[in-house]
């Protein structure tokens, strides 16, 4: 097969984006190329492949399609970090961010040994994230799924933060056997009575659902976690719509320590102490 080359130009890259977000566009580009968003978004043409013009335009029908273009890219920025992601494991999503931000408002030192559970752990990014700036701190990911886990170790690796990590394949609690001074956990919380967007359905099952009510793995958490934490220990953890009481009654041996809305004024994150 004859060798030749497709040259893309800024004029190209505006027809395209009438068919999908340019910013998508633009991180498919560079996904194909190799190169970073940034270079592809200054570049004035992009060279490309017949090879990789026939993958730019393949991607490009998925994501037309609805399938996140992070779930083709198998990549997905979380608070200034590119994550690794994939059909095993949930996007990190913005809002979770606020459990770093209270985190960072909770322990001022980050010279601190902190050793930290993040509890259905997915791509790892709340407590990967927080290793890279705790340089002295540790922490186990734990999660129910082997392929989880390993991409949980592929983050771990890439952020060179693998030696302060243990992963421990575990529903919820049930293989846990020490205490931590803090755990973080997302977990699922939609009622699976409820229409979500198509492109979140690409996310795994497991990872979004919890039961009619939507508090089922809450149920498992909350009135276990005074057991495997230590004294003053802290639990971070993400609730969706209206949950903040529900949660709250369910964590009688923690004391409510702080709260936050995401940027659409939800209540998402609380912050429970162990006294």
């Amino acid at each position: 097969m004859r060798f030749c080359v497709i040259t893309v130009y800024r004029r190209d890259l505006f027809n395209l984006s009438k068919i999908i977000d340019r910013k998508e566009l633009l991180l498919l580009l560079a996904y194909i190329t190799g190169q970073s968003y940034h270079q592809v978004f200054f570049a004035e043409q992009n060279e490309l492949s017949n090879e990789q013009f026939s993958q730019l335009l393949n991607c490009i029908k998925r994501a037309f399609a609805g399938e996140p273009v992070s779930k083709i890219t198998r990549s997905k920025e979380f608070y200034g970090i590119s994550y690794i992601t994939g059909e095993y494991t949930m996007d990190p999503r913005p809002e979770t961010e606020l459990i770093i931000d209270l985190f960072l408002k909770c322990f001022l030192d980050n010279s601190a040994c902190i050793n930290i559970l993040d509890l259905g752990c997915g791509t790892g990014c709340i407590a990967l994230t927080i290793l890279t700036m705790y340089k002295n701190s540790r922490a186990t990911l734990a999660d129910i799924d082997e392929n989880t886990l390993e991409i949980a170790k592929e983050n771990a690796t890439k952020l060179k933060v693998y030696d302060r990590c243990d992963f421990v394949k575990t529903n919820w609690f049930s293989d846990i056997k020490k205490q931590y001074e803090v755990i973080v956990t997302n977990p699922p919380y939609v009622s699976s009575e409820s229409v979500l967007d198509k492109s979140t359905l690409y996310d795994p099952h497991r990872a979004l659902f919890a039961g009619v009510d939507g508090l089922e793995a809450y149920k498992q958490i909350m009135p276990k976690a005074h057991d495997y934490l230590k004294k003053n220990g802290m639990l971070f953890v993400e609730i969706g719509i209206n949950q903040k009481d529900h949660v709250s009654n369910m964590a009688d041996k923690l004391q409510m320590h702080m709260s936050a809305k995401d940027l659409s004024g939800i209540e998402r994150t609380l912050v429970f102490t162990k006294l």
